[in-house]
């Protein structure tokens, strides 16, 4: 790995936007997302979330119960941490579409982040390494 995809990886782990991580690198947002494909498709990540969870070192991303979330917004937040689209879920919850922005919108709010990645990276714990 070179040293401008440690950076750029770096920068996924900490769930920075392609804009952000552009301004930081200097390459172009069509760069930035262009290596992250090349890393998904080497790690084996179908989607941006899966990716961040992969390079924190865990494969499951889940909003806890004892979040500052209502049951509404981190069942929203959770099918958003598996990749669902925001249609995908106002589908799958019989709600307008709207609804389902709003409470993503309110999610990221409480959480202090401002993305789906952020999101991610705010979420994925590390998986303890087992002990010998």
């Amino acid at each position: 790995m070179v040293e401008f995809e440690r950076v750029i990886v770096e920068a996924l782990r900490r769930g920075l936007s392609y804009k952000e991580i552009s301004i930081d690198t200097g390459l172009s947002p069509t760069s930035i997302w262009r290596i992250q494909q090349r890393l998904a498709r080497r790690l084996g990540c179908a989607r941006r979330i899966q990716l961040i969870a992969a390079l924190r070192g865990t494969t499951s991303l889940e909003i806890p119960e004892e979040s500052a979330l209502t049951r509404s917004e981190r069942e929203v937040a959770n099918l958003a941490l598996q990749g669902e689209s925001s249609v995908n879920i106002a589908r799958h919850r019989g709600v307008a579409v709207r609804t389902i922005v709003n409470q993503l919108s309110s999610a990221f709010h409480k959480l202090g982040v401002r993305s789906r990645s952020e999101l991610a990276a705010f979420v994925a714990v590390p998986t303890p390494s087992p002990q010998a």
